[in-house]
């Protein structure tokens, strides 16, 4: 990575199991997952779709730390099998703890800073219904 500064903005910086950074193009899809351990970037989110609301994800490999920069979601995990939420607003953070499936959903678009574990991240579809009804239940 270069000894530069850069913009944050839409950039996505992979912390390699080596202890290296670096900044890495989008789509995730074309990083290689083992050789990093941790994505840190900034986001901007409009709607459900720019956080994959559609999906409970999971991180097994460890706590994901978020910061809204701007704007307001809501956060939804798991817990024993039924849905515990919180809002997060402009100013606050949140971690979403390690091996709990969890979403996000658009509140207010804004901006978010994120921290993730990358080792065994898993997504699962979130049920038709509680898409169309904008529940939380599960899958």
């Amino acid at each position: 990575m270069p000894n530069a500064p850069f913009p944050m903005q839409d950039s996505i910086i992979a912390y390699g199991v080596d202890g290296r950074a670096s900044l890495v193009e989008q789509p995730l899809e074309t990083l290689e997952e083992s050789a990093f351990s941790h994505l840190v970037g900034v986001i901007e989110f409009t709607d459900d779709e720019s956080v994959h609301a559609d999906h409970w994800e999971i991180h097994p490999g460890g706590d994901e730390i978020l910061y809204v920069l701007e704007g307001r979601l809501l956060a939804v995990i798991e817990h024993d099998g039924r849905p515990e939420e919180a809002v997060i607003a402009a100013g606050q953070g949140f971690v979403m703890p390690r091996a709990s499936w969890h979403r996000l959903k658009v509140l207010e678009p804004g901006r978010l800073l994120f921290f993730t574990p990358t080792q065994g991240i898993a997504l699962r579809p979130v049920a038709p219904d509680a898409v169309r009804h904008g529940s939380p239940a599960t899958a």
